[in-house]
């Protein structure tokens, strides 16, 4: 059975991501993560050999001082802006969009918000 393009991209976001904080979760954390964390998903249109999409970061802290999230924002963006990965079977390529504060109702949790255009093009099947 070949794997589908959608668990490829999963599989290929988590090698990407993981080395810049390994509390990483896909869509969402587990309910024992250690701060801080990030989570992440995307929203792709394909067409025949190709997709558009976002990934959408969140980075999550419990802290007094945004200095955490913001440097770990700053380490995603300078990995993941202008990023080209390749594989047997896709290419992908990563354009920094978006970076926002995320207010909470606790004033102790620090969160950013960093989204990445993505390009998708399929390779040889």
């Amino acid at each position: 059975m070949q794997m589908t393009k959608s668990k490829r991209l999963r599989i290929c976001l988590k090698e990407i991501i993981k080395p810049i904080l390994d509390n990483a979760f896909y869509n969402q954390a587990t309910d024992i993560a250690e701060f801080p964390y990030l989570t992440y998903e995307y929203a792709m249109r394909y067409s025949e050999r190709k997709g558009i999409g976002i990934l959408e970061v969140n980075i999550w802290d419990l802290n007094q001082s945004s200095e955490n999230v913001e440097e770990i924002a700053d380490n995603l963006e300078s990995v993941l802006h202008e990023l080209i990965y390749t594989d047997e079977h896709m290419i992908l390529k990563f354009y920094t969009n978006t970076r926002l504060a995320i207010e909470d109702e606790n004033k102790e949790m620090k969160r950013r918000r960093v989204t990445f255009e993505m390009q998708y093009y399929v390779g040889k099947e």
